[in-house]
């Protein structure tokens, strides 16, 4: 470790430029914990990792949601199909994937009609107890609409909502599940095929649409930060110009 100049450290960086920001991100902040302790331990004398940049190439990928009028299709469909649970549930709150995997029916309040997220299921969870939020803005409460209390009360259980009374699905689980009702949903309602974070930004984009105000939707949502609400929600588009100026 001592070898290891800033250098090395900039020019591993550049190398993986074909990383994605934040994976990038993922990868300075890794080394740069790896290389504090070395410090704090007497192995090295200097972080190498200090003062590097890093900058992705690899194409932004614009993520795609639904039309209000189809997520509302989506759900009709998911609510009356077998494997559609996931797509209805997280249509509905906006919970991330991994929420919506650590969702248990106890979380449901269904007199205050709201979820609470507590826990996420994630590839290195053993038990569910384990299984660790995002960020502290991820817990939190989503009020949800009578509609969906009303379905939710006549296939209540135990345990996991997407799982079983004492074991929660694994991702791998929900994966080979999720992709086969959603091949088969898009291809009979011809709609895109949305990934579960897709599914998550419809929620977002169905909100603003309607006019909820970015805080409100960033604190349901539980970003850890507005800025990231408003990078991804505040834009224009030529069907919202349109809709505003009555056209």
């Amino acid at each position: 470790m001592v070898d290891i100049t800033q250098a090395n450290i900039q020019e591993y960086l550049n190398t993986h430029s074909f990383l994605a920001q934040s994976n990038l991100k993922r990868h300075q902040s890794i080394l740069h914990s790896v290389f504090e302790q070395a410090v704090l331990n007497d192995i090295c004398y200097k972080n190498p990792v200090c003062d590097v940049s890093y900058k992705s190439t690899k194409p932004a990928i614009e993520k795609i949601a639904y039309t209000e009028e189809q997520s509302k299709q989506a759900q009709g469909y998911a609510k009356f199909h077998s494997g559609g649970l996931a797509v209805y549930l997280i249509l509905n709150t906006g919970l991330r994937r991994s929420e919506a995997l650590g969702l248990m029916w106890g979380d449901i309040d269904f007199n205050k009609k709201a979820i609470m997220v507590k826990r996420s299921i994630t590839p290195d969870t053993i038990q569910a107890q384990d299984g660790e939020l995002k960020s502290k803005t991820s817990r939190r409460i989503i009020p949800v609409s009578d509609e969906f209390i009303q379905y939710m009360s006549k296939i209540k259980k135990t345990g996991f909502v997407l799982g079983g009374e004492n074991n929660f699905c694994t991702i791998d689980s929900f994966d080979w599940h999720y992709k086969k009702f959603m091949t088969e949903m898009s291809h009979i309602l011809k709609i895109p095929y949305l990934t579960p974070h897709e599914l998550r930004h419809t929620f977002g984009s169905v909100l603003y649409e309607r006019g909820v105000d970015i805080y409100t939707i960033s604190k349901v949502m539980g970003h850890a930060d507005i800025s990231i609400t408003a990078k991804v929600y505040v834009h224009s588009t030529a069907e919202s110009l349109r809709k505003g100026l009555k056209l």
